[in-house]
């Protein structure tokens, strides 16, 4: 057992030096080259692909994460960059990598898809005045409705109602707040704001979702609603209209089961956004997922 020991350890110290040899090796072969371009990308794939059009056109190139990098690495024109990718390649190839990559670009842009269509919020009914009785009606049908959208996502055996469910309470809110303007604690009360934002939530309808937006921010800035319920929607309809995620409040997971907080605007920062509206601290807040979540820049 002891011999078997000495063996693997003495595998393990050789891995260890061929990994650290090998870092030895690229870090040599970058010093005899030249800082292309600093390319600050949504995706490690589109930085690929950039790479891959200097190739066809004769360039090559050495990508490397700047994390990646000691510090002398690092070329004094970048500041205190610690993000993106750096290119390596003959310095005589700078001009030509440039033009390349301006041609690439140009491209990308002539072969994308047209922007989607401006999605125009939902034209919600003018506040009024509402009787009492209707207002207690209107609270037991939120509740109602709060307490079966709720069921049908902690019950794995009534997920498949989720569909109809969630269509049946989007159909209810929308004519709701076209009649009587939206669900706000002043008139209704906190659960019933509550209810009402939920239910916008799983709507999956943005336009309801994109009206419902500046109400619940109006309630939350006035102390009466919580901040969570903003950072979510606001995410959430920042995602479904193709940007980032100011908050972090939105995680996915792949086919692998990886999870991943998607695209986030500046992570640096997501925490002091997140105080703002009395929201843990991002590492909290995902740490009750369990395991490892990356964040998507």
């Amino acid at each position: 057992m002891r011999i078997a020991g000495i063996a693997l350890l003495l595998a393990l110290l050789h891995g260890c030096a061929a990994e650290d040899s090998a870092k030895d090796a690229a870090r040599e072969r970058r010093q005899s080259l030249a800082p292309l371009l600093h390319m600050r990308a949504g995706s490690e794939k589109t930085v690929r692909e950039a790479a891959q059009a200097l190739a066809k056109a004769g360039i090559p190139t050495e990508l490397t994460a700047v994390a990646d990098l000691e510090p002398e690495e690092i070329p004094e024109w970048m500041g205190d960059v610690e993000d993106g990718w750096l290119m390596f390649g003959k310095a005589e190839d700078r001009e030509r990598a440039e033009k390349a990559l301006a041609a690439w670009w140009d491209e990308l842009e002539k072969n994308a898809p047209p922007p989607p269509p401006e999605v125009v919020p939902l034209a919600l009914g003018t506040r009024r005045e509402v009787a009492a009785e209707e207002v207690e009606k209107i609270r037991n049908e939120l509740a109602r409705r709060r307490t079966v959208d709720q069921a049908v996502r902690r019950d794995r055996s009534r997920q498949p109602e989720m569909a109809k469910v969630d269509a049946d309470n989007t159909a209810y809110i929308k004519e709701l707040v076209k009649d009587v303007g939206w669900i706000d604690d002043a008139r209704f009360g906190r659960g019933a704001a509550d209810a009402a934002f939920l239910l916008v939530q799983h709507s999956g309808d943005l336009p309801l979702m994109l009206a419902a937006l500046p109400e619940i921010e109006k309630d939350v800035r006035a102390g009466h609603a919580d901040g969570q319920n903003f950072a979510l929607l606001y995410d959430r309809t920042q995602l479904m209209s193709g940007g980032k995620q100011r908050y972090g409040s939105q995680v996915s997971q792949n086919e692998d089961g990886e999870l991943a907080v998607r695209k986030l605007e500046d992570p640096d920062n997501v925490d002091a956004r997140r105080k703002e509206l009395g929201m843990r601290p991002l590492r909290e807040y995902l740490a009750l997922f369990g395991g490892e979540v990356r964040i998507e820049r």
